[in-house]
């Protein structure tokens, strides 16, 4: 994201700029748009993946007293804590990059929150729809 709004302001200096920003623009939004779908599609699977091995944790946890909905908040916290370690560092590494390659701080910012935001909330949805 960062990268793409970055190209749109410095592509926008010069005629020839914003004559190449005009042809490759829908291909930078669809290459984003897929790398989004892709990571999508891994973390959701990798998360079905984790529910699958622990269902005899999941069904040991049920059998002392714990409600369905303590399990899914005990797996939330769990889950949590990973994703978040998960997305800062790579938040952290991706600034880096970014910095290195001269992207002004404003569109880093915006970048990270937008893509920190979508993977929050993506994690959430994917843990409290599963069936546990």
């Amino acid at each position: 994201i960062a990268t793409l709004g970055h190209s749109i302001q410095e592509s926008s200096l010069t005629s020839l700029g914003s004559y190449m920003m005009d042809l490759t623009f829908w291909l930078q939004v669809m290459v984003l748009f897929s790398t989004f779908v892709l990571a999508v599609i891994s973390i959701s699977d990798s998360l079905n993946t984790l529910l699958m091995e622990r269902k005899d944790e999941f069904n040991m946890y049920y059998l002392i007293g714990w409600t369905r909905g303590r399990i899914k908040t005990h797996l939330l916290k769990e889950v949590g804590i990973w994703s978040v370690i998960s997305i800062l560092t790579g938040l952290i590494l991706s600034s880096i990059s970014l910095y290195v390659l001269k992207v002004s701080v404003l569109w880093v910012l915006t970048g990270l929150l937008i893509t920190m935001t979508l993977f929050l909330v993506m994690i959430f949805l994917i843990v409290l729809t599963r069936r546990i």
